[in-house]
């Protein structure tokens, strides 16, 4: 083989290749590192996404925590508790709100009356309740609702 500038650059190109495969590219694939996390936990009414029982019978605040307690609700009726809760940003600057329902079953559904909106630093948003027990039999059951933030 002649040594023509064709052949030594497929030469080199080879070599760099087989450099690369034998002795990797220098990337890595895992990284590790410990962090130690700090938290702190409030009362509903003081937490970073303050919430305070509204007006109804059926809301209240027990042990720093928020409570629906709706009990003996007419089957294949719906009841509107308006306000069941107020929301309060004390985040420190503005934040995104959703509010959603997670029930096993065939629970009551619980809807409220405005489940997306933005809070400005320090404002409040009531929030009014409808419960639907269309179709629910007679019984007892657990709903959760979350109230979720983002900035």
């Amino acid at each position: 083989m002649r040594a023509t500038r064709r052949n030594v650059l497929v030469i080199l190109g080879v070599l760099t290749i087989a450099g690369g495969a034998l002795f990797g590219t220098g990337a890595f694939t895992t990284a590790e590192a410990d962090r130690s996390v700090s938290i702190e936990t409030a009362d509903d009414s003081n937490a970073v996404i303050g919430l305070q029982a509204g007006s109804s019978n059926w809301v209240t605040s027990e042990d720093g925590q928020l409570t629906i307690d709706a009990n003996k609700l007419n089957r294949n009726a719906t009841f509107n508790v308006d306000p069941a809760f107020t929301v309060e940003n004390n985040y420190g600057e503005e934040i995104s709100v959703t509010i959603s329902q997670d029930a096993s079953g065939s629970a009551p559904a619980i809807t409220a009356n405005t489940t997306s909106f933005t809070l400005a630093d320090s404002a409040t948003q009531n929030v009014g309740l409808d419960i639907n027990t269309t179709g629910v039999s007679s019984g007892s059951y657990d709903v959760t609702l979350t109230v979720e933030a983002a900035t």
